[in-house]
Protein backbone atom coordinates (compact mmCIF):
# COMPACT_ATOMS: atom_id res chain seq x y z
CA UNK A 1 0.00 0.00 0.00
CA UNK A 2 1.18 3.29 -1.07
CA UNK A 3 1.19 5.77 1.83
CA UNK A 4 1.57 9.53 1.53
CA UNK A 5 3.26 12.02 3.76
CA UNK A 6 0.74 14.58 6.10
CA UNK A 7 0.54 17.72 4.37
CA UNK A 8 3.48 19.82 5.14
CA UNK A 9 2.30 22.93 7.55
CA UNK A 10 3.81 25.53 4.82
CA UNK A 11 1.25 23.96 2.21
CA UNK A 12 -1.66 23.79 4.32
CA UNK A 13 -0.86 27.72 5.38
CA UNK A 14 -0.96 28.74 1.87
CA UNK A 15 -4.40 26.69 0.88
CA UNK A 16 -6.01 28.18 3.77
CA UNK A 17 -4.81 31.96 3.37
CA UNK A 18 -5.89 31.46 -0.16
CA UNK A 19 -9.16 30.64 0.97
CA UNK A 20 -9.18 34.02 2.93
CA UNK A 21 -8.07 35.89 0.15
CA UNK A 22 -11.27 34.70 -2.09
CA UNK A 23 -9.34 33.07 -4.84
CA UNK A 24 -10.46 30.14 -5.86
CA UNK A 25 -9.12 28.29 -9.32
CA UNK A 26 -5.48 27.76 -9.97
CA UNK A 27 -5.35 28.20 -13.95
CA UNK A 28 -1.69 29.06 -14.27
CA UNK A 29 1.83 28.31 -13.19
CA UNK A 30 5.03 29.10 -14.30
CA UNK A 31 8.68 28.75 -12.27
CA UNK A 32 12.15 31.21 -12.18
CA UNK A 33 14.67 32.24 -9.90
CA UNK A 34 13.65 30.20 -6.96
CA UNK A 35 10.03 30.57 -6.98
CA UNK A 36 6.52 29.28 -8.35
CA UNK A 37 3.91 31.73 -9.50
CA UNK A 38 0.49 30.63 -9.76
CA UNK A 39 -2.49 32.72 -10.92
CA UNK A 40 -5.52 32.44 -9.89
CA UNK A 41 -8.88 33.27 -10.09
CA UNK A 42 -11.40 35.22 -7.63
CA UNK A 43 -14.44 33.50 -5.65
CA UNK A 44 -18.29 32.88 -7.31
CA UNK A 45 -19.11 36.02 -8.59
CA UNK A 46 -16.13 38.21 -7.53
CA UNK A 47 -13.61 39.68 -10.17
CA UNK A 48 -9.83 40.14 -10.00
CA UNK A 49 -7.50 37.35 -9.89
CA UNK A 50 -3.95 37.23 -8.05
CA UNK A 51 -0.76 36.37 -8.57
CA UNK A 52 0.84 34.45 -5.61
CA UNK A 53 4.90 34.10 -5.40
CA UNK A 54 6.12 31.11 -3.36
CA UNK A 55 9.80 30.75 -2.57
CA UNK A 56 10.80 27.67 -2.65
CA UNK A 57 13.93 27.51 -0.34
CA UNK A 58 12.12 29.96 2.42
CA UNK A 59 8.08 28.67 2.59
CA UNK A 60 7.07 32.56 2.56
CA UNK A 61 4.91 33.95 -0.44
CA UNK A 62 3.23 36.73 -1.24
CA UNK A 63 0.33 37.52 -3.50
CA UNK A 64 -1.08 40.32 -5.81
CA UNK A 65 -4.65 41.03 -6.36
CA UNK A 66 -6.22 43.03 -9.44
CA UNK A 67 -2.65 42.66 -11.50
CA UNK A 68 -4.57 44.22 -13.94
CA UNK A 69 -8.05 45.84 -12.22
CA UNK A 70 -10.89 43.14 -11.99
CA UNK A 71 -9.04 40.45 -14.60
CA UNK A 72 -7.49 36.79 -13.81
CA UNK A 73 -4.52 35.81 -14.81
CA UNK A 74 -4.83 32.91 -16.66
CA UNK A 75 -1.89 32.12 -18.03
CA UNK A 76 2.28 32.93 -16.76
CA UNK A 77 5.43 33.31 -18.06
CA UNK A 78 9.04 34.15 -16.37
CA UNK A 79 12.04 35.82 -17.65
CA UNK A 80 14.43 37.57 -16.22
CA UNK A 81 12.98 38.95 -12.94
CA UNK A 82 9.43 39.80 -14.69
CA UNK A 83 6.43 37.38 -14.34
CA UNK A 84 4.28 37.99 -17.62
CA UNK A 85 0.30 38.00 -17.01
CA UNK A 86 -2.35 36.87 -19.81
CA UNK A 87 -5.47 38.03 -18.36
CA UNK A 88 -8.66 37.64 -18.56
CA UNK A 89 -11.86 39.97 -18.01
CA UNK A 90 -13.72 37.24 -16.58
CA UNK A 91 -13.72 36.65 -12.70
CA UNK A 92 -15.30 33.91 -10.68
CA UNK A 93 -18.43 32.07 -11.86
CA UNK A 94 -21.25 34.23 -12.07
CA UNK A 95 -19.32 37.68 -11.84
CA UNK A 96 -20.63 40.46 -14.21
CA UNK A 97 -18.03 41.36 -16.41
CA UNK A 98 -16.64 44.94 -15.81
CA UNK A 99 -13.22 45.18 -16.95
CA UNK A 100 -11.77 46.26 -20.50
CA UNK A 101 -10.25 44.11 -23.16
CA UNK A 102 -7.68 41.24 -21.59
CA UNK A 103 -4.52 42.71 -21.15
CA UNK A 104 -1.22 41.58 -20.81
CA UNK A 105 1.03 42.60 -18.05
CA UNK A 106 4.52 42.73 -16.93
CA UNK A 107 4.96 42.29 -13.37
CA UNK A 108 7.86 42.82 -11.34
CA UNK A 109 7.41 40.52 -8.22
CA UNK A 110 10.66 41.27 -6.34
CA UNK A 111 9.35 45.17 -6.28
CA UNK A 112 5.69 43.86 -6.02
CA UNK A 113 4.85 46.33 -8.76
CA UNK A 114 3.27 45.92 -12.52
CA UNK A 115 5.39 47.68 -14.42
CA UNK A 116 3.36 48.09 -18.24
CA UNK A 117 0.11 46.57 -19.29
CA UNK A 118 -0.15 45.58 -23.28
CA UNK A 119 -3.13 45.77 -25.27
CA UNK A 120 -2.92 43.94 -28.33
CA UNK A 121 -5.23 46.00 -30.09
CA UNK A 122 -2.76 48.00 -30.67
CA UNK A 123 -0.80 46.04 -32.32
CA UNK A 124 -2.41 43.50 -34.09
CA UNK A 125 -5.32 45.13 -36.02
CA UNK A 126 -8.78 43.04 -36.71
CA UNK A 127 -9.09 41.16 -33.95
CA UNK A 128 -12.73 41.67 -31.59
CA UNK A 129 -12.84 44.14 -29.37
CA UNK A 130 -13.01 43.53 -26.59
CA UNK A 131 -10.40 41.14 -26.07
CA UNK A 132 -11.62 38.49 -23.62
CA UNK A 133 -8.64 36.58 -23.07
CA UNK A 134 -4.95 35.93 -23.50
CA UNK A 135 -3.91 32.49 -23.58
CA UNK A 136 -0.81 30.60 -23.50
CA UNK A 137 1.82 32.68 -22.05
CA UNK A 138 5.11 31.31 -22.53
CA UNK A 139 9.22 32.09 -22.82
CA UNK A 140 10.57 31.12 -25.90
CA UNK A 141 12.99 28.48 -25.35
CA UNK A 142 15.81 30.80 -26.50
CA UNK A 143 14.40 33.30 -24.06
CA UNK A 144 17.99 33.72 -22.75
CA UNK A 145 18.87 35.16 -26.15
CA UNK A 146 16.41 37.20 -27.42
CA UNK A 147 13.76 37.21 -24.59
CA UNK A 148 10.98 36.63 -26.43
CA UNK A 149 7.35 35.99 -24.97
CA UNK A 150 4.31 34.51 -26.53
CA UNK A 151 0.98 34.17 -26.13
CA UNK A 152 -2.15 33.21 -28.16
CA UNK A 153 -5.22 36.25 -28.37
CA UNK A 154 -8.21 34.72 -30.40
CA UNK A 155 -6.89 32.54 -33.25
CA UNK A 156 -3.74 34.20 -33.16
CA UNK A 157 -0.40 33.68 -32.05
CA UNK A 158 2.18 36.67 -31.64
CA UNK A 159 5.26 37.25 -29.63
CA UNK A 160 6.86 40.02 -28.22
CA UNK A 161 9.76 41.89 -26.33
CA UNK A 162 9.78 43.91 -22.96
CA UNK A 163 12.33 46.22 -22.54
CA UNK A 164 12.69 46.91 -18.47
CA UNK A 165 14.68 50.01 -18.70
CA UNK A 166 11.79 51.89 -20.83
CA UNK A 167 8.78 50.06 -19.75
CA UNK A 168 7.91 49.45 -23.27
CA UNK A 169 6.55 46.33 -25.10
CA UNK A 170 7.29 45.76 -28.62
CA UNK A 171 5.18 43.10 -30.70
CA UNK A 172 7.87 41.14 -33.01
CA UNK A 173 5.48 38.85 -34.83
CA UNK A 174 1.71 37.88 -35.62
CA UNK A 175 0.58 34.22 -36.69
CA UNK A 176 -3.08 33.73 -37.83
CA UNK A 177 -4.40 30.30 -37.44
CA UNK A 178 -7.54 31.53 -39.24
CA UNK A 179 -8.52 33.05 -43.06
CA UNK A 180 -8.65 36.37 -41.05
CA UNK A 181 -5.24 38.27 -42.32
CA UNK A 182 -4.29 40.28 -39.13
CA UNK A 183 -1.69 43.50 -39.51
CA UNK A 184 0.77 44.33 -36.96
CA UNK A 185 2.31 47.49 -36.24
CA UNK A 186 5.66 45.73 -35.83
CA UNK A 187 8.68 47.07 -37.39
CA UNK A 188 9.67 43.12 -37.65
CA UNK A 189 7.68 41.88 -39.37
CA UNK A 190 4.68 44.39 -40.54
CA UNK A 191 2.49 41.78 -42.31
CA UNK A 192 0.84 38.97 -40.50
CA UNK A 193 1.89 35.76 -41.48
CA UNK A 194 -1.53 33.27 -42.08
CA UNK A 195 -1.83 29.83 -41.56
CA UNK A 196 -4.77 27.47 -42.67
CA UNK A 197 -6.31 24.19 -40.78
CA UNK A 198 -9.31 23.73 -42.36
Amino acid sequence: VECYPETDEVVQRFKLDHEITGQKRLPAITAGDGYVFVGTIPDSGLNGGAVTSYNTTTGEYRWKRHIVQDQSPISLAYHDGIVYCGMSRSGGDGAQVVAGSALIAAYDYQKDEVLATLDVRDHIKGLASPVGNIYGVTADPNVAENGRIWAIVSETLFCFTFDKETKKFDVQEVISFNKSLYSTTSAVNRQAKTLYFD
